[in-house]
């Protein structure tokens, strides 16, 4: 955005790989820096070779009891509930200061992402996974009713500066638009699949109504349909893969309780839904799919 087509040609490229290839070294060296029991399998996922996720994991962890801790390391490693905790974590210390400065309620950033009527629920109805600061506005009004306009803008601008959220430019079909997104989404997604489950699973559950559900034409059928519809929206579909059996853990598992199950025969292409779920290996040695 900052420079012309000739411009960029002229100028290096560099991609940092992190910790890759060195993921096992990397993650017992942190978690011996901060005293925290070694997974009994390492974390496969690219997010964990990135020292900043390692870091973040790490601090969440750090001060909880050892059997909380082992409990904790687990969840990771299945990528399932201590996931939305490591976030939980980094989005309470991050926002603060934002809440004591403005003098907000203790949590109000973690909410203003997590709730029903909260950022990811917003971006779960637009299907898509950014967000106007319009929209964010619109969503702070109910929260902060006695606000001026210019106040719950600052809101905004602070969570922002404190990296709670993160300011990017989407095309939007004419134009490049300033959006509002998620940071750290290895950890968020997960936040975003648990309310695409909750909106769009069927209640009560039976496999029928799930399998309707997964339909191409229905909204969590879409993102796996064979013809990509989104393909930034890829770490929705990874976190689902892994958050579906833990939804469905109350019914037979005899039957099947993985996302794949569930797909139309059309939609079932086994390379590529394993490309989606292989980077979020659990400690039993899921791979997104049964064996």
């Amino acid at each position: 955005l900052m420079f012309t087509a000739e411009e960029r040609q002229a100028l290096p490229s560099l991609s940092h790989p992190g910790f890759e290839g060195e993921e096992f070294d990397a993650q017992r060296s942190f978690f011996d820096f901060y005293n925290l029991p070694f997974p009994e399998v390492p974390l496969l996922a690219d997010e964990f070779s990135r020292p900043l996720t390692l870091k973040l994991i790490c601090e969440a962890l750090k001060d909880l009891t050892r059997a909380s801790k082992k409990k904790g390391i687990s969840g990771i490693a299945s990528g399932q509930k201590s996931m939305t905790f490591v976030f939980e974590r980094f989005v309470d210390a991050a926002g603060a200061d934002v809440q004591n400065r403005l003098n907000l309620p203790r949590k109000f950033c973690w909410r203003f992402l997590k709730d029903a009527n909260g950022v990811c629920a917003l971006m779960v109805r637009k299907e898509r996974e950014w967000a106007t600061k319009g929209e964010l506005l619109q969503l702070l009004s109910p929260r902060l009713p006695n606000w001026t306009v210019t106040q719950r803008h600052e809101v905004l601008t602070q969570m922002l500066a404190a990296g709670v959220l993160l300011e990017d430019r989407q095309w939007t079909e004419t134009a490049w638009e300033a959006v509002i997104r998620l940071p750290y989404q290895g950890l968020s997604d997960h936040l975003v699949a648990r309310h695409l489950l909750d909106r769009h699973l069927p209640n009560p559950l039976t496999r029928r109504a799930i399998r309707t559900a997964l339909q191409s034409d229905a909204a969590l059928g879409r993102l796996f349909a064979n013809e990509d519809p989104d393909p930034r929206r890829g770490g929705w579909r990874e976190a689902l893969i892994v958050e579906f059996p833990e939804r469905l853990k109350r019914l037979d598992a005899r039957a099947g309780r993985e996302l794949y199950d569930f797909l139309p025969e059309g939609n079932k292409d086994l390379g590529r839904y394993f490309e989606r779920g292989a980077e979020r290996i659990n400690a039993e040695g899921r791979f997104g799919l049964r064996a």
